[in-house]
């Protein structure tokens, strides 16, 4: 026989029998759940991180209307007055109160009495804000009060100049001489 010092480890610290025993007796490792666990728990994380943070909204914000291309009573003071002549270049600006964080769509309606869906391009900036011009011939067609609205909406282009949900509209009223 081999003196004890010469035995290699396991054996000199415990027969062969207690360590089968020692392992049969443990309950076996459940790494499955831990990792299960884990893996959940950061899929919620990464979901509310992308609720709070990343959503883009649905909704928009007020907006303010900027008119353009009236005729100025006093020169200190243009577009205080809502008179149009004819050959003027008349400009709506639609601006957001707030930043937007969605595709912005958007249409012009118009006219003189009943509104209508117009023939003219409207500009939409990455900011939100959108711009329709023309002179009051293309825009109205007609003298006497008109109105001149721009339909924005964050997932289509509006079909009507009325608000629904999701849509905002924003109008300047017009005497086109």
């Amino acid at each position: 026989p081999l003196p004890a010092r010469a035995m290699p480890l396991p054996a000199r610290a415990m027969p062969l029998t207690a360590l089968t025993a020692r392992a049969e007796v443990r309950p076996p490792r459940r790494v499955l759940p831990l990792v299960a666990g884990g893996v959940v728990s950061a899929l919620a994380l990464a979901a509310a991180l992308v609720f709070v943070l990343g959503r883009p909204s649905s909704t928009l914000p007020a907006y303010t209307a900027d008119v353009s291309g009236t005729d100025a009573l006093v020169r200190s003071s243009p577009g205080a007055s809502t008179e149009v002549s004819p050959g003027a270049h008349v400009v709506l600006v639609a601006r957001p109160e707030a930043p937007v964080n969605a595709p912005v769509y958007a249409r012009a309606f118009g006219g003189c009495g009943k509104e209508a869906p117009l023939a003219v391009r409207v500009t939409v900036a990455p900011t939100g804000a959108a711009r329709v011009e023309g002179s009051p011939e293309a825009l109205f067609g007609a003298k006497g009060a008109c109105t001149l609205a721009i339909a924005l909406g964050t997932s289509a282009v509006p079909t009507a100049p009325e608000s629904a949900p999701g849509v905002v509209v924003v109008r300047a009223r017009f005497d086109v001489k």
